[in-house]
């Protein structure tokens, strides 16, 4: 009853930082998802989080950890 489960990049940027306004997701400065330094996390529209994603990863077949988005690269 009652569980739910966030992200725990989330948690803490909102532990540290503020909360997200309406909108907003939690990006990794680097790209790092296992990073979670405060200081390495800022918050960012999902269209910006997005286009940052396909920018810092060329090869946008991809996503930024290397695995298939459903499709093989032939």
């Amino acid at each position: 009853y009652g569980h739910f489960s966030i992200p725990i990049s989330r948690f803490i940027f909102v532990w540290f930082n503020r909360d997200l306004k309406e909108g907003e997701v939690v990006d990794h400065i680097y790209n790092d998802p296992f990073d979670n330094d405060p200081k390495h996390l800022e918050a960012m529209s999902i269209p910006d989080n997005l286009a940052k994603r396909f920018k810092d990863n060329p090869n946008s077949w991809t996503n930024q950890w290397g695995k298939h988005k459903g499709y093989r690269k032939e």
